[in-house]
């Protein structure tokens, strides 16, 4: 994200070979057939370089030229090479998801929280004695089956005329399961509406929508890491450059023996 607010770019990922090794057939001659064919891939490629009389290649031109094709003749050489086709609309502004089609990364703002002192409640006193009924409570002193206790409702329940239904009995867990049964219908309806479906594809719906989250999410960390590498141009220490260097040497001397 800092590369287009601050540096300035309008590519959002890079990509490039890493970790690569060559691994020979375990049959001699074609192990040798293998090697012949790579180094007369690097001698037709370095001969199309074009020098001036009396001047000889050196590491510097060297990396340009495998750079530019995209190709790997030693352990130590690495490139990153731009995605062109997933860019910003503009430089130096932090992107809005609404603009793009596919999901993109991006900031979201922190939310305003306004401090506030709550202020001090007095308490009535109340004198003299005040007449009051027991708490509501449904378990008391009487077994409840382990496939109720999730339902019980913590308030009391009351019929269709308004009668008050004892804690226990019968119409009280049938009451107490119907209610249950509504509040968990109304859940599912009010989530599949907000997602646009129906409940029947609900679970569905979470599942897609979880994996793209993950693929998504898994995609932009993999590629920031080799974005990041590619928009550092010291992105590689002097102990880097001295065996890349020394690597040329060797290819070159070798080469010329060839």
């Amino acid at each position: 994200m800092e590369n287009i607010r601050d540096i300035g770019h309008k590519y959002m990922y890079s990509c490039g070979p890493q970790d690569l090794h060559f691994t020979p057939n375990h049959n001699d001659k074609v192990a040798k057939r293998q090697r012949s064919r790579f180094e007369h891939a690097c001698r037709h490629l370095f001969n199309k370089v074009k020098l001036r009389p009396g001047t000889t290649l050196n590491h510097a031109q060297c990396l340009s030229i495998v750079k530019k094709h995209k190709f790997l003749f030693f352990p130590s050489q690495k490139f990153k090479y731009r995605i062109s086709h997933l860019t910003y609309k503009k430089a130096r502004i932090t992107p809005s998801a609404d603009d793009y089609k596919f999901k993109i990364s991006f900031r979201l703002p922190m939310p305003f929280v306004p401090t506030s002192t709550p202020l001090p409640i007095e308490e009535d006193v109340i004198e003299g004695t005040v007449f009051a009924v027991l708490l509501y409570n449904p378990t008391s002193n009487m077994f409840i089956p382990l496939k109720y206790r999730n339902i019980i409702p913590s308030d009391p329940l009351y019929d269709q005329n308004g009668c008050y239904i004892i804690p226990g009995s019968r119409e009280w867990e049938h009451e107490a399961i119907e209610q249950q049964r509504l509040r968990s219908l109304q859940q599912s309806l009010a989530q599949a509406t907000y997602h646009g479906t129906s409940p029947k594809y609900l679970k569905k719906c979470w599942t897609q929508t979880a994996d793209l989250l993950s693929f998504s999410d898994t995609y932009h960390r993999r590629m920031s890491y080799y974005n990041q590498d590619l928009m550092n141009p010291h992105y590689s220490s002097k102990q880097d450059q001295a065996k890349i260097r020394q690597d040329i040497q060797e290819f070159i001397m070798v080469s010329r023996k060839l």
